[in-house]
């Protein structure tokens, strides 16, 4: 699976593609085929480093947690109805 993580703190030229396992749905969870990814302003202001007090993340990790696209695998106790 293709991510766009952050290498180091710093501007948006820190974004770099990078390769990940392919996602599992565990227990209570789905897998999402991604087609769209928000980005809020203070995920900006974590990717330079700010908000460590509050946001403790450290390079390399990947920004970013509302997506939209499509359910394609659940997880144990959740409906399969979701799929699609």
């Amino acid at each position: 699976m293709l991510v766009v993580h952050v290498a180091r703190f710093g501007p948006p030229e820190v974004l770099m593609p990078a390769e990940a396992p392919d996602p599992v749905a565990g227990a209570g969870q789905v897998v999402i085929g991604v087609v769209a990814v928000d980005v809020l302003h203070v995920e900006t202001q974590v990717r330079r480093g700010m908000g460590g007090d509050y946001f403790p993340l450290e390079p390399p990790y990947v920004p970013g947690d509302g997506v939209a696209g499509e359910v394609l695998s659940v997880g144990e106790g959740v409906d399969p109805g979701w799929v699609g």
